[in-house]
């Protein structure tokens, strides 16, 4: 490993779940180069990996509160001209002892925790899912609470970006209730919960049966919505179309790096614009004259949205810029923002102006072609999907004279709340993302987490 490569693997720590650590190659030996301040650690296979002597300090367990585990000393307390007055390996328990020089504090690593940050400095290239079809879970099945099923299911939700549940009950609560399996509903404009019917004098291109192009729901919030959920409660037969379908839009732009390089990097530099704008509106998102379903088995089919218990929003104006395309310091992709019917005003130097619209154009053009996933819900049927990640839409619907009608029921879970459930499935039950690169667990998670990887344990 180049001294390069050391130094910027010492001071970028990150990952992994302890628990995830154990069970490999011992270390074998230590050395001290104190004209770099690095401590080099090598392992029995041969892997080294080199640590900043503030950067091993900084992280000493000795330092953290004991049951909170919390640091009491910061990294700007630290005394200055550390360096180790011994470091040796303890072999019986694996473990690295370090005793530093002004003050001989003494630390003691986990040799396999130090591992986990052996490959800090690689890039991860996104490997999307080569899957075709949804995975599927039974709603009886999960909703018996088995601790390894719920793992397996949260796990291919973090691995796949989507999954469907079947069989469950044509409810108005159900979709809340398996939306709190993960974590607690995401409120905003519309309420914790909402219907997605079509109607006349639609509020939103969702409410009618016009065709919805792929897209990401919410791009103008600063935190989109991370897991959302549309549960099937009626589809008639007699509907001609309305299948939904998703794209996979980090695989997409991890395509689009490779094949034109200056269009994939102008859309992470040149920020979009993204709005929802429906300030002259009376009623905004909610239907006049309040919640028309209460004490309604069925909603009319006149209804837009049914936030019963949700603030009320007099007018909505947001907006907010962003690239499409966000990276972190290695250049690995870790957000990508899509919403063509909420884009605003480019806001952009000249020069990048007639860049934006080219890689736009490219951008878009790689969406339309790529590989999706196609499925006409049924009643019964969960979506859950991760919104920061799926790209979602619909095609184009039309209503049988009949009557029938096309009734959603959908909700939202915050990103951070999706990913804490899944760091907790992994680390209590042991189970890894199937398809994983050896060694290198890329985060597809979608919340612009820098560490492109799972979550950093703390010693």
């Amino acid at each position: 490993m180049s001294s390069t490569a050391s130094r910027r693997l010492a001071i970028t720590g990150r990952r992994l779940l302890p628990s995830l650590g154990g069970g490999g190659p011992r270390a074998a030996a230590v050395s001290v180069d104190t004209s770099a301040s690095m401590l080099r650690l090598t392992w029995c296979d041969g892997e080294e990996c080199a640590f900043h002597f503030l950067w091993l300090r900084d992280n000493c367990a000795a330092t953290r509160h004991s049951s909170s585990r919390q640091k009491l000393i910061s990294a700007a307390e630290l005394p200055a001209g550390l360096r180790p007055a011994s470091a040796k390996i303890l072999p019986d328990e694996d473990v690295l002892q370090v005793v530093w020089e002004p003050d001989m504090h003494e630390s003691a690593f986990s040799a396999a925790w130090l591992r986990s940050f052996s490959d800090e400095t690689r890039p991860l290239r996104y490997v999307g899912s080569p899957a075709k079809s949804l995975p599927q879970f039974s709603f009886s099945a999960l909703n018996a609470g088995e601790s390894k099923l719920r793992a397996k299911w949260l796990c291919s939700l973090h691995q796949c970006g989507a999954i469907l549940v079947q069989g469950a009950p044509c409810e108005r609560h159900t979709v809340k209730q398996v939306a709190e399996w993960i974590g607690p509903l995401q409120n905003q404009i519309y309420g914790e919960t909402w219907d997605v019917i079509s109607s006349d004098n639609a509020i939103n291109i969702a409410y009618t049966g016009e065709y919805l192009g792929p897209h990401m729901d919410l791009c103008y919030y600063e935190s989109p919505p991370g897991i959302q959920l549309l549960h099937c409660m009626e589809f008639h037969p007699e509907v001609v179309g309305g299948d939904s379908f998703l794209i996979d839009a980090f695989q997409v732009a991890e395509e689009l790096r490779e094949t034109n390089p200056q269009a994939f990097m102008d859309l992470t530099r040149i920020p979009a614009t993204f709005v929802k704008d429906h300030s002259d509106r009376a009623e905004p998102v909610r239907p006049v004259g309040g919640c028309p379903t209460r004490g309604l088995a069925r909603p009319p089919i006149i209804l837009q949205l049914t936030p019963c218990h949700a603030v009320s929003w007099p007018q909505v104006f947001m907006s907010y810029q962003r690239p499409h395309i966000s990276l972190n310091a290695q250049g690995d992709v870790i957000g990508v923002f899509w919403s063509p019917p909420f884009e605003g005003p480019l806001r952009a130097r000249g020069e990048d102006v007639p860049r934006y619209y080219a890689a736009y154009k490219t951008m878009h053009d790689a969406i339309s072609n790529a590989p999706m996933i196609r499925h006409r819900l049924e009643p019964g049927q969960i979506l859950i999907f991760n919104n920061r990640r799926m790209l979602h839409g619909r095609a184009a619907f039309t209503m049988p004279a009949c009557g029938g009608k096309r009734w959603m029921r959908g909700c939202y879970v915050n990103i951070d709340d999706f990913a804490n459930k899944v760091n907790i499935s992994r680390r209590k039950e042991n189970y890894p993302d199937e398809g994983d690169p050896p060694g290198v667990p890329y985060n597809r998670v979608g919340n612009q987490d820098w560490s492109s990887g799972r979550a950093i344990g703390i010693p």
